[in-house]
């Protein structure tokens, strides 16, 4: 017998391991199983993509829809500005005599 070193073992192990995983893959392509499990990890993938999409395309809205939420409180701000302004304005005027009364009478 032989004496093998322990590195020409993991080699033989590793071929051995090899043919076994290429006769179960020519198993596999008779049958047609191997082509169906292909395509079923395939779809599966796509639906991991799709559902990645989606993900990124709601969080890409939910950014939008914040920053135009932050965009309408202001300018609802500056429409209330503009409104407190014209108020302070139709108060003053009204507190002022109006310049088409007559001051002098003849």
């Amino acid at each position: 017998m032989q004496n093998v070193s322990y590195q020409q073992f993991l080699e033989q192990q590793q071929l051995q391991h090899m043919q076994q995983a290429h006769e179960a893959q020519q198993a596999l392509n008779k049958t047609g199983l191997n082509n169906f499990s292909q395509r079923l990890r395939q779809l599966q993938q796509q639906f991991v993509q799709v559902q990645m999409d989606l993900q990124q395309a709601q969080s890409q809205v939910e950014t939008q829809m914040n920053a135009q939420q932050r965009r309408i409180v202001e300018i609802q701000g500056r429409l209330q500005q503009c409104i407190q302004q014209m108020d302070m304005l139709i108060q003053t005027s009204q507190n002022q005599p109006s310049p088409s009364s007559p001051l002098n009478v003849m």
